[in-house]
């Protein structure tokens, strides 16, 4: 989907990881912020679909991100799903 920020054209992706490009994109802006380095990791098929990471793009590079991650927890002896937020991601070009 896309859309416009004071005249400038974003894209907003969903689930990043479901499309080679944008995988590539979210791993470089995890690179770029944090250091991490996600390639090998989702290679060895570690990630599956608990993390979910959602992407704002300008110019065919993420800007941002902000990805939900689906916990399955035994809590007072009950199964519950829970979902939380993960950081937001952010580089300002």
């Amino acid at each position: 989907m896309q859309f416009l920020i004071d005249g400038q054209a974003y894209n907003y992706v969903n689930n990043a990881l479901k499309n080679e490009d944008t995988r590539k994109n979210y791993f470089q802006l995890a690179k770029q912020i944090y250091g991490l380095k996600f390639d090998k990791w989702y290679q060895s098929g570690y990630w599956d679909d608990h993390f979910i990471p959602y992407l704002i793009e300008h110019d065919d590079i993420a800007v941002s991100s902000v990805a939900v991650c689906i916990n399955d927890i035994c809590w007072n002896g009950k199964q519950k799903r829970y979902v939380h937020r993960k950081r937001i991601l952010t580089y300002l070009y």
